[in-house]
């Protein structure tokens, strides 16, 4: 009789350590996703107030030139136009207008649809990376900066990008993309250290929103978050440079140089 009694008391006391076993856990469990959780929004909150506290004012561009020394620059970036001058590429190599990524136009061919609107015969010509000097930004495929130097007499292919970008501002350009049902829109800026920068990653795809930036991965916020902090970008993107024909910007001096 005692022998069953401890049979009996052994049972019930391994049945209340499971019990207590399984309520631990799931109490560990319960404690593991609220701390999973609260990281989760600590760092929705973090990559949020990030890109809210973006600055998405258009830097304008300012040529600090004299006529003189426009003309200087027109002259060199016509020269390459019309292949006679050659440019240096990113891997130091001299190549010509016509070996540049989806350009393969003649200057007559250029001559000819200087009056055109349309891609592709639609340039930006400005201060492009805010140093006060005229760059000559190109777009036959992919968007690319010729930049001349005049102590040198060289022109050098300053950054090479993708199609569809845009320039925002000096030192501003924005990135859109379409790719398998998700849309893509990228702010690259010119930092400090001369170096361009995918600052911001915008992305949206079936109801679900992404905020990246430099120092923050990819992550899901709520549409409310993504629309309140996304809106001064898009904003920005509707004042963006515009293109604009040759003969806009070369005018007579398409004629000779």
């Amino acid at each position: 009789m005692k022998k069953q009694y401890r049979m009996k008391k052994v049972l019930y006391m391994g049945s209340s350590m499971l019990l207590a076993g399984l309520s631990c856990a799931v109490w560990i469990s319960d404690i593991q996703e609220n701390r999973q959780e609260s990281v989760q929004k600590t760092y929705t909150d973090i990559v949020y107030n990030a890109v809210k506290n973006m600055d998405f004012t258009i830097k304008e561009p300012y040529l600090d030139i004299t006529p003189e020394e426009e003309m200087i620059y027109k002259k060199a970036y016509l020269s390459v136009l019309k292949g006679e001058a050659p440019i240096q590429n990113r891997w130091d190599e001299p190549v010509y207008y016509k070996d540049l990524n989806g350009a393969k136009k003649e200057y007559a061919e250029l001559l000819k649809n200087r009056f055109v609107r349309e891609f592709p015969y639609l340039y930006y010509y400005d201060d492009l990376d805010g140093d006060g000097k005229p760059e000559l930004g190109i777009d036959h495929g992919c968007l690319q900066i010729l930049d001349y130097e005049p102590d040198s007499d060289l022109i050098c292919v300053s950054y090479v990008g993708s199609s569809g970008q845009k320039f925002l501002g000096a030192g501003q350009i924005w990135d859109h993309l379409e790719l398998d049902k998700t849309c893509y829109d990228t702010y690259i800026y010119l930092n400090s250290d001369n170096d361009w920068e995918e600052t911001l990653t915008l992305a949206y795809s079936d109801g679900q929103y992404y905020l990246e930036t430099a120092l923050y991965h990819r992550f899901a916020v709520e549409k409310e978050q993504w629309v309140e902090v996304t809106g001064p970008f898009f904003e920005m993107t509707q004042k963006r440079l515009l293109q604009k024909t040759l003969d806009e910007f070369f005018g007579e001096q398409l004629g000779y140089g």
